[in-house]
């Protein structure tokens, strides 16, 4: 299937945050009736699809079982991730929440700005300290070789900064080659690169999605917010309804499997810290993300083929990658 027609499909159906994951990741397809669409990770023995399937929401309960069905013909699970409305699908699935998301109106941004003293002052202190957002599209920033050398230098040491291995699946930064609708907004002080974050178009929403967000490890305090408020007032310009940034995983009353997950996991990554980082933007609301099972079948399994599917598909392999990221970490410190 090429990727056009992938492109295609996520520009009519898209309707998850997350759907914007799919369009440059190596996933395979399931091809439903009439050109419908699931993207999906391999895991194990399960087929996890990345949100809902890229097709007329009225078809959703339709091509969602057919997608179950072809995996159990193969001997396999099947569930989807990042479901955000779970009620269209119909009376077969059941739903899990593994997160939240914030979201802003983008008409109300100047008034949460004018309302809130301490993002305010972010903001004050990303100016004063020269720090200036640019804007250009993907196609602008290919042509620039040394403007990619400092975007994949930031990411790089962002990554090596973690205290846990690179995770996959949907939270692996997203490349340059897909040619899809997104904006990039660049913090550049004196054309050092400080910090970039991405936004996508979920046309069949009319809402924008803001996908990766980094920044250098000495950037000056208020370059996150500084590039979210270009971001939002840009949103507001192109007359979408709304902007969300990305999941928070395991936010929110999830499972009490994904909590004990959240606890045993918080040497490694802070999931309530990165909450509170979002919170301190002030959205206008946390919208639910889910994980849909089939009915009858426990969501137990459906939930560890997540984590796993983070892993890169192993927790062992996982766990001895993350061993030796640390012990290059440290040597790096020293």
């Amino acid at each position: 299937m090429s990727s056009e027609r992938i492109e295609n499909a996520f520009r009519e159906y898209g309707h998850d945050a997350l759907a914007v994951a799919a369009l440059d990741r190596d996933y395979d397809l399931f091809e439903g009736a009439g050109g419908s669409i699931v993207p999906y990770a391999k895991v194990s023995r399960a087929r996890l699809a990345i949100t809902s399937p890229l097709a007329p929401i009225e078809r959703w309960p339709e091509v969602a079982s057919a997608f179950v069905e072809s995996a159990s013909e193969a001997g396999l699970r099947a569930a989807f991730f990042g479901v955000e409305r779970p009620e269209r699908f119909g009376s077969g699935f059941r739903s899990v929440l593994i997160g939240q998301q914030p979201a802003w109106d983008p008409a109300l941004w100047s008034e949460v700005v004018a309302s809130d003293a301490n993002l305010r002052e972010q903001l004050r202190r990303a100016e004063k300290k020269q720090v200036e957002i640019l804007r250009l599209d993907p196609d602008e920033l290919r042509s620039d070789s040394d403007r990619i050398r400092q975007w994949q230098e930031l990411v790089d040491d962002w990554l090596r900064s973690r205290r846990m291995a690179p995770m996959k699946f949907v939270v692996q930064p997203r490349g340059l080659t897909a040619p899809d609708d997104r904006e990039l907004f660049l913090a550049l002080r004196n054309d050092e690169l400080l910090g970039f974050l991405c936004t996508s178009r979920l046309p069949a929403r009319n809402v924008i999605a803001i996908g990766d967000v980094f920044r250098q490890r000495l950037a000056p305090n208020g370059t996150i917010a500084r590039l979210h408020d270009h971001a939002i007032r840009r949103v507001g310009e192109l007359g979408a309804e709304s902007v969300t940034a990305g999941l928070v995983p395991l936010a929110g009353p999830v499972h009490p499997s994904l909590r004990l997950a959240r606890s045993l996991g918080r040497p490694l990554f802070d999931f309530r810290g990165l909450q509170t980082f979002r919170s301190r933007l002030r959205p206008q609301r946390w919208e639910p993300v889910y994980l849909l099972h089939p009915a009858g079948s426990s969501p137990v399994p459906a939930m560890r083929d997540c984590l796993r599917a983070f892993a890169g598909g192993s927790f062992l392999r996982f766990g001895v990658q993350t061993i030796g990221h640390r012990m290059r970490r440290r040597r790096s410190v020293s």
